[in-house]
């Protein structure tokens, strides 16, 4: 089965003809969605039931894990421990509806002994959650370390997130198909904007995400994404090339492309009326 959401549910004004997206306007629409605010800090799990009481049955999340976790900074495995028991606990309600913890490690976080550590800590230490692990820094994918990070994410049953985004040099990994695990396999789509993704500035301004793909991009795309989808139980895809609001019209001429059946019909969105 493939998927296809968006980053966050509030940040897509062109879905409704409303100022404020809620949770269940965005359910009309997607059947997943991706959830970034974790990162910056863990919700309460009475937050997180209140999402999981307000959509279907068959929606699912993927929760993006908090910078103390990955590593955004320096802190010590006390630190990371009490967070990821304090994730745990606030993941609870989620249930059955949590596809995956999405761990994304910052572009400095390259291969070394003490990373690798880490990343076995977090492993351990998240080992009841499903696990998501998108990098950031080239090392991961060099031909000395490339099958030694597929078997660590094999050891441990992590899906090695599979990324479209600019190619900058060290600080960017190569959109690489690998399945690490058999029930998930997850896709995230930055854009291409390789002066927005340099930019020092571009994650406050939008300009690393700022990107429309054209129908071309996403048909080379949709191929990767239906050939690992016959491997896997689950196949989650989503957008955040969202710095110029164009992840929904995206996505839905994705979805379109894939032969995917829309939970409401794309002429509903006042963006394509």
């Amino acid at each position: 089965m493939i998927k296809v959401g968006l980053t966050n549910w509030a940040k897509h004004p062109d879905l409704l003809d409303k100022k404020n997206i809620g949770l269940a306007d965005y359910e009309k629409f997607y059947a997943c969605v991706e959830v970034d605010s974790f990162f910056y800090g863990i919700k309460d799990a009475s937050v997180v039931k209140k999402w999981h009481d307000q959509v279907d049955d068959d929606f699912e999340f993927v929760i993006k894990a908090s910078k103390e976790i990955t590593r955004q900074s320096e802190v010590s495995n006390d630190t990371v421990k009490k967070e990821c028991t304090k994730l745990i606990e606030s993941l609870k309600p989620m249930k059955h509806k949590l596809t995956g913890v999405l761990l994304q490690f910052p572009a400095f976080f390259e291969v070394d002994k003490e990373n690798i550590i880490h990343l076995r800590n977090v492993f351990e230490y998240l080992k009841q959650l499903p696990l998501i692990v998108e990098f950031r820094h080239q090392s991961w994918y060099e031909e000395a370390y490339y099958k030694r990070t597929v078997n660590l994410m094999r050891e441990y049953n992590v899906t090695l997130a599979m990324i479209d985004e600019p190619q900058v040099g060290s600080g960017a990994v190569p959109f690489d198909i690998a399945i690490t695990n058999n029930r998930l396999a997850f896709f995230r789509f930055h854009g291409r904007n390789t002066i927005g993704w340099k930019t020092p500035t571009g994650f406050e301004s939008g300009a690393r995400t700022n990107y429309c793909y054209s129908t071309n991009e996403l048909e080379e795309l949709a191929q990767s994404v239906k050939e690992v989808s016959k491997k896997v139980q689950n196949t989650i895809v989503i957008f955040n090339n969202n710095g110029g609001l164009d992840a929904n019209k995206n996505a839905v001429e994705f979805q379109k492309i894939l032969g995917l059946e829309f939970k409401t019909k794309p002429s509903e969105q006042i963006s394509l009326l």
